[in-house]
This record gives C-alpha cells, structure tokens and sequence, in this order.
C-alpha cells in the first residue's frame, strides 16, 4: 500500500530497490491469513534486533502501534495484530517490548506533519498509550 512504512522507506530510501542479495520477509501472506502470517512471521524474526528503521505516521503511530490500541500493553509476545482507527484491516505489529530490545533504532520523519511529532515526542512528556511515538527517545530521528 502507499500508506504504508514500507512504501514510505523504500521509496526513501531505497528507490532502485534492495538488490538481490537481500532478502525481505514479507509481514502479511494474503493466502495465509492475518493470524497464520503472525506466526510465520513471529517464528522468522530473530528474538534480537541490532538495528531498526521505522517511520512514524502523522497521527503519531510507529510500527502500527495506534494510539490506544491493545498492542501497546501487549508484554507476552514480540509481535501482535494491531488496529489503526483510520482503515479497516488488522495488522502485524512489533509490541513495545520489543521495540526496547532493537539496539539501535532510526526512525523516518518525512514532511511537516511529522515534523511535528517529532516536536510532541520532544517537548512534552507524553504517555506513549497516546502518542506511541513517544515510545523512541533513546532513537536517531532523520528529518527531511
């Protein structure tokens, strides 16, 4: 989707594409299902992190983490399906927990709205139940 954090870093980032070299795993198999593709996907991922690239949205999500959505008081497991208020469809997400664990984080924050998040996250001691964003602040932020 073009609304989506991946669309947004690869046509940031990585216009030309990955290469063949690399190897991207795909979070959501539309044959399997949402909850087949969580656990997929759960069994892929390796338990620790050393680096992670997020973008955050203009309502202030990252890694689809909503603002008040149960993902972010999920403790048990590393990946949970989540809710975004604005579109209708679950999603994988990483949970908080786990988002701690990332060693070095980088986060995208394309355009003035989320300029503007990045400015929240900053000045405001916000609880992260309502900006998730706020979660990132041992994180690199790269503004354009």
């Amino acid at each position: 989707s073009m609304d989506s954090n991946y669309f947004t870093v690869m046509k940031s980032l990585f216009p030309n594409g990955l290469g063949d070299e690399n190897i991207f795993s795909k979070m959501y198999d539309e044959s399997a299902g949402i909850k087949k593709s969580l656990r997929r996907y759960s069994l892929e991922v390796p338990s620790n992190i050393d680096i992670g690239l997020l973008s955050v949205g203009n309502d202030g999500h990252i890694a689809s983490l909503f603002s008040g959505d149960q993902a972010l008081q999920e403790s048990q497991n590393r990946f949970s399906l989540a809710q975004s208020p604005s579109h209708q469809h679950q999603r994988i997400t990483i949970t908080s927990n786990y988002l701690k664990d990332i060693k070095k984080i980088y986060v995208l924050a394309i355009g003035e709205e989320k300029k503007q998040i990045l400015n929240r996250v900053i000045e405001s001691p916000l609880d992260h139940l309502t900006l998730p964003a706020a979660l990132l602040t041992d994180c690199e932020w790269i503004v354009a």
